[in-house]
């Protein structure tokens, strides 16, 4: 009689060897399923981005065939290769009422805008400067129109539009200093801090209303932009009274390192009273002994 003796370590290996394939496969699972995850909020970010740009687009077809006069039906259809947007018209008193929706895959984007008809002049991304008109230099460029109540000064710069200089009236000089030509005295201010501002006082001669106030001027280093007051006069000296004139900055921008006249145009125009001392004040909120600005004065 033969003795059989039953051998379990392969069945034990066996169920190791399976214990571990199912716990490789659920790590595989488990990063595998945010790698998926994370594939489809970038995908669908990306199809909600394109359903945008599709309404754009129809909002801008819409704006387009309105503006130069071609038929705008009640109902059409863009496509884009990265998605389509469906254009709805509804007539309203003076206008158009316009439904847009952008559609790409399954992600959805609508815009709506009124739309008036007037009168008046079309800007394609251009330019609109008021009385003190604009200048322009250092080989700068403005895509579009420009349209300006007051002068263009444009020297090596570029617009690739048409540019407008409205014919307003004319603006006359009412008190001038501006003898010699090369100044004899300079005010340099903004270098150190008991010469941080700068005013210079006037006294209008009538009661135009004032558009802008020109200073003859330079600037040393690369000083920071300043503000623009305008105030009473108290005692000879400024006073804390100020006349509205709008937010009005000293553009450093507009400053070369060599004296040139430069417009400060008034947003809001004042009506000054004839024979009345005003101040201009030059506000600076900081100093630098190497980033200031220098006005020319004489000794009238």
């Amino acid at each position: 009689m033969r003795n059989y003796k039953h051998n379990k370590n392969g069945y034990i290996l066996i169920t190791i060897a399976v214990l571990f394939a199912a716990l490789g496969l659920v790590l595989v699972l488990g990063g595998a399923v945010p790698v998926v995850s994370h594939y489809s909020s970038i995908q669908g970010y990306a199809y909600s981005k394109q359903a945008l740009l599709a309404s754009n687009s129809g909002i801008n077809e819409a704006i387009y065939r309105l503006k130069t006069g071609k038929n705008l039906p009640i109902s059409m259809v863009v496509s884009l290769n990265t998605g389509s947007s469906t254009i709805t018209t509804t007539a309203t008193p003076g206008g158009k009422q316009v439904a847009v929706e952008g559609v790409q895959k399954s992600y959805e984007r609508n815009f709506q805008a009124s739309l008036q008809y007037a009168n008046g002049i079309a800007f394609n991304y251009g330019l609109q400067a008021g009385v003190g008109g604009m200048t322009m230099g250092g080989g700068s460029t403005i895509n579009g129109n420009v349209y300006s109540n007051g002068d263009v000064d444009a020297i090596s710069a570029t617009i690739n539009g048409s540019a407008v200089a409205a014919d307003g009236s004319q603006m006359t000089i009412d008190q001038v200093n501006n003898t010699p030509s090369t100044p004899t005295n300079s005010i340099k201010f903004r270098d150190i801090s008991s010469v941080r501002d700068f005013a210079q006082s006037f006294q209008p001669a009538t009661s135009s209303v004032l558009n802008k106030i020109s200073i003859y001027i330079k600037k040393v280093g690369t000083p920071p932009d300043g503000t623009i007051r305008l105030v009473t006069d108290n005692g000879g000296s400024p006073s804390t009274t100020q006349i509205p004139i709008g937010t009005l900055p000293l553009d450093v921008s507009m400053i070369t390192a060599n004296y040139s006249w430069v417009d400060l145009a008034f947003p809001t125009p004042p009506t000054p009273t004839p024979g009345t001392t005003y101040w201009l004040v030059l506000d600076n909120g900081s100093q630098s002994s190497s980033n200031y600005f220098v006005v020319s004065a004489n000794n009238s």
